[in-house]
Formats: C-alpha cells, sequence, structure tokens
C-alpha cells in the first residue's frame, strides 16, 4: 500500500515537472481510458470520457502505459474509415463521392484537407481509406456523432448512385458427378 502510494506520489511529480499532460488535453491512455484532462493531482489524472463519465487513473498507469496525447501540439485530431466496394464499381467515382460527402459536413476541417484513398484491393472488394480531421477542441462532444452522420452519409450517396458497400461472402459451386458405370452381372466397373 505504501509502495503504491509512492509510486503514484512521484509519478505525480514527473507528470507536473514534464508537462506531456495539460488540463483540457484529449488523451488516450493505454487501450483502457480515453477523453479530456478535466485534473491533474499528486496522486491521480482524472479523465471525462465522450460520455462523460469521470475516470479516475492512478498516475504510476498513466507513466506506465503509453499514452496518446491528441491535443499536444494543436487541436488536430485525424480520424480514419475504411469502405469497400465491389469490383464492379468505378474506384474513381466512389473517390468523387466519398469527397462530395465530406465536403458536405462543416465540422470536418478543409485544411488539412481529407484523404481519400484506393487503399487495397482484397479477395472480393476494393478498400478504400478516407482520412478526415476534426478541430477536437471545437467539436470534442460529437466526434461520434460525426463519425456516425459521416457513415449514414457516405451510404445514402453510395446507395442513391448504385454502389454497393461490399460485404463477405462465399459462392458455392455445384458439379454434378456422372454415375458410377455398372455392367449387367452388379459389379461396378472401374
Amino acid at each position: 500500500m505504501v509502495q503504491t502510494i509512492a509510486n503514484n506520489f512521484i509519478s505525480g511529480i514527473i507528470l507536473l515537472i514534464e508537462r506531456p499532460l495539460r488540463k483540457g488535453d484529449y488523451v488516450t491512455i493505454g487501450t483502457a481510458y480515453e477523453g479530456e484532462v478535466i485534473d491533474i493531482g499528486i496522486r491521480s489524472l482524472t479523465i471525462q470520457a465522450w460520455n462523460y463519465q469521470e475516470i479516475i487513473v492512478p498516475n504510476s498507469e498513466v507513466i506506465s502505459n503509453a499514452f496518446t496525447n491528441w491535443t499536444y501540439s494543436d487541436n488536430i485530431m485525424r480520424m480514419t474509415l475504411y469502405v469497400r466496394t465491389g469490383y464492379e464499381d468505378d474506384p474513381a467515382r466512389t473517390l468523387t463521392i466519398l469527397s462530395t460527402v465530406l465536403a458536405d459536413i462543416p465540422e470536418i476541417l478543409a485544411d488539412p484537407e481529407p484523404n481519400l484513398l484506393l487503399w487495397e484491393f482484397a479477395d472480393s472488394w476494393m478498400v478504400f481509406r478516407v482520412d478526415y480531421y476534426l478541430d477536437i477542441m471545437q467539436y470534442s462532444r460529437v466526434v461520434l456523432m460525426t463519425r456516425s452522420r459521416i457513415w449514414l452519409k457516405i451510404w445514402q450517396a453510395l446507395k442513391k448512385a448504385g454502389i454497393n458497400i461490399a460485404y463477405p461472402r462465399q459462392d458455392t459451386h455445384l458439379k454434378t458427378v456422372p454415375p458410377i458405370l455398372t455392367n449387367t452381372a452388379g459389379e461396378t466397373d472401374t
């Protein structure tokens, strides 16, 4: 118990001196915590998650895990989506539609501009990578809603254009096998 308290205290001093995190920063700590830093204390860090849940993280856990400070040097956060379409669809047309969808969403920044790439030729579909950027300080509480709205608008635009979003599928081919030949004595010919 005393060792844990001492470890958290020393980790808190490191956080306060080095300042890799500041109040108001948006962070991901390990794979468990994500949100806005609302308090940095000697013993723990308090994060407010996207759903307004406040999470108290011991400072030793912050120091011992990899973390991403999304707002360390600026407020811009890149988000990435992957869209799959069938090989029967024109990839240039798909990229144009995706570009139009992103341009119609006010939360998406024009600078840096979104990246739209034909990313991969997979077994049954083409994969498009869509990178877009948000001002996390301006739209912090709507990041997930913006992502959902983008997916909905992509689906609507592709459907309207007659382009199907690809999904895993299996084709089964049945072949008929010729019957086994038999002779008149009832024995099987080989």
